[in-house]
């Protein structure tokens, strides 16, 4: 499995979300299971919110996804936040929720202060929360990886350069699909060209062979865009071929030069938004 992850980072040029789960499993969703709409992301984001600025973390407890409450209690969670939780919640006003499917974001300004430091001053924050849907209800999206699995939400994005984006990549897939290897070059950003061996280039496109892919979601933001996409490849060194196939969620880089939209090889991953937001949940 490491060696598959390894040569798909080579080969697409992507940073990594395997090993999430939640909004970043990139699994199928159920379709026998109805999906909450805005009314019940609006009901949820404020009693969520209220909580934490009452402090009521017997509430906020019923907002912990379930796999991370499989393996706590309430009793503990709660003892977490009395005792532990970095922010002091107080104040907050919500100014909107928007939904796509099992995603979903609340627009919140919100007021915080760091417990270790009480007599500083409150920080302001405009921000959007992500949440996700699961068995039916919405949860806050609260590991850092798993909201860089999640799309921003539509208002920060360039929506009409979106649908361009997927039919760039199904491009790309086609040239990998027919091993056309130079045109799939001429896909790259072309300020990643620089220095580029198209010998070793091909090479490393043929160290592995992805048998299939399914797009979780685009979205385009400024000359930035990204694809979440579930990969299945196999290695093609003779000496692994008894290894089964991997199924790898990952992330793929595109920017938009000169009107189009090419792949992205080189810019480093970006920091997940979470370093500049309170911990969502707590204990989470």
């Amino acid at each position: 499995m490491r060696l598959v992850v390894r040569s798909l980072i080579l080969v697409t040029g992507v940073w990594i979300v395997a090993g999430m789960t939640g909004c970043g499993d990139a699994k199928p969703r159920d379709p026998a299971v109805k999906l909450p709409g805005k009314a019940e992301l609006e009901a949820r984001a404020r009693t969520l919110w209220e909580a934490r600025v009452r402090k009521d973390w017997k509430t906020a407890w019923d907002f912990v996804q379930p796999r991370v409450a499989a393996a706590s209690s309430p009793e503990q969670f709660i003892e977490w936040c009395e005792k532990s939780e970095p922010f002091i919640y107080e104040s907050y006003a919500l100014h909107g929720v928007d939904t796509d499917g099992e995603y979903g974001w609340a627009h919140l300004t919100y007021s915080t202060r760091i417990r270790q430091f009480p007599t500083h001053p409150a920080r302001e924050a405009d921000h959007w929360q992500k949440w996700y849907a699961i068995e039916g209800r919405w949860y806050p999206v609260v590991e850092p990886r798993e909201r860089d699995a999640c799309p921003e939400p539509p208002a920060l994005r360039n929506l009409a350069a979106e649908p361009r984006l997927r039919e760039r990549f199904a491009q790309a897939s086609r040239l990998r699909a027919a091993k056309d290897w130079s045109a799939l070059l001429k896909m790259v950003d072309p300020g990643d060209l620089e220095g580029v061996d198209e010998s070793t280039f091909i090479r490393e496109q043929e160290k592995l062979t992805i048998t299939s892919e399914r797009v979780v979601w685009v979205q385009a933001i400024g000359e930035r865009g990204t694809v979440f996409v579930v990969y299945t490849a196999k290695l093609n060194d003779p000496s692994m071929q008894n290894l089964p196939e991997s199924q790898t969620p990952l992330l793929e880089r595109w920017i938009h030069r000169d009107g189009e939209w090419y792949r992205d090889l080189r810019t480093p991953a970006p920091e997940s938004e979470s370093a500049e937001q309170p911990t969502e949940g707590g204990a989470q």
